[in-house]
């Protein structure tokens, strides 16, 4: 919300931000790390855990 109000963006309803925003915001991250790889079966693994 600061980093909004610093570019001194009308925050509402359909209030845009920038990509950079959005990523950093993401609360399950997409996989991108070629360092940390996930098999389906662990995916699958974790997925239960946010049941």
């Amino acid at each position: 919300m600061e980093t909004l109000r610093e570019r001194r963006v009308s925050i509402g309803i359909a209030t845009s931000v920038t990509r950079a925003l959005w990523d950093a915001a993401e609360i399950h991250p997409e996989a991108r790390s070629p360092l940390l790889p996930l098999t389906e079966d662990r995916r699958q693994v974790l997925a239960q855990c946010a049941k």
